[in-house]
């Protein structure tokens, strides 16, 4: 039984072990799935879907302890979510993202926003406020962008390089820019892609 045992491990990759690993200890995730060496993956305050795949140098912290204040984080993940290399997650109350969502190379997300307003000492010593984000599922989040805290990805929505993301933005959306705006939308009526105005309705000229 235990070399039986032991050859099945051996023929097992180091980030799936890793992955069967965080959710046997914890009992949140699926065992399917790859986590590569993350800086930081705070299992007990993650849970997944089965086909996880997180790369090498990505920070998926549930933040507990802050300035002398407890919080109770729960990052959620659906089923073939994917972090590429160097992203940071970091979440204090609620962050979810949906099936199928894919985060490209060094994409913050986060419900944390470090406050400012006391210039006796740093932002980083000052309290935190925190607002949930929810990013819909089949989503894909381009490299360097910014996703901020209280916003709100409706499904299949896209994200372009280097934009900052505040607010609420509908299924179906492409958005880019800092600030992010949306840049074009699906139109369900005319089953067709069309550009928007700042404010995200259609264009009436195209």
């Amino acid at each position: 039984m235990a070399n039986i045992f032991i050859r099945i491990l051996r023929g097992l990759s180091l980030p799936r072990l890793r992955t069967i690993y965080y959710g046997l200890r914890f009992g949140k995730g699926s065992l399917r799935g790859l986590i590569y060496r993350p800086v930081c993956f705070t299992a007990k305050h993650i849970s997944w879907g089965k086909g996880l795949v997180v790369y090498k140098n990505c920070r998926v912290e549930g933040v507990s302890q802050y300035g002398g204040k407890t919080y109770v984080p729960l990052i959620e993940l659906g089923e073939n979510v994917s972090f590429q290399q160097n992203c940071h997650i970091t979440c204090a109350q609620h962050l979810y993202i949906g099936n199928n969502t894919a985060l490209a190379n060094n994409v913050t997300v986060t419900d944390i926003n470090h406050c400012y307003e006391d210039v006796t000492t740093t932002p980083k010593s000052q309290p935190i406020e925190v607002s949930p984000v929810i990013i819909g599922e089949d989503c894909t989040i381009y490299n360097n962008a910014v996703i901020c805290p209280g916003t709100n990805l409706g499904k299949h929505c896209v994200v372009g390089a280097n934009s900052v993301v505040n607010g609420i933005f509908p299924d179906f959306s492409i958005i880019a820019g800092a600030p992010a705006r949306i840049v074009k939308r699906y139109d369900v009526i005319e089953k067709r892609w069309r550009p928007t105005n700042p404010d995200g309705s259609f264009k009436i000229k195209e």
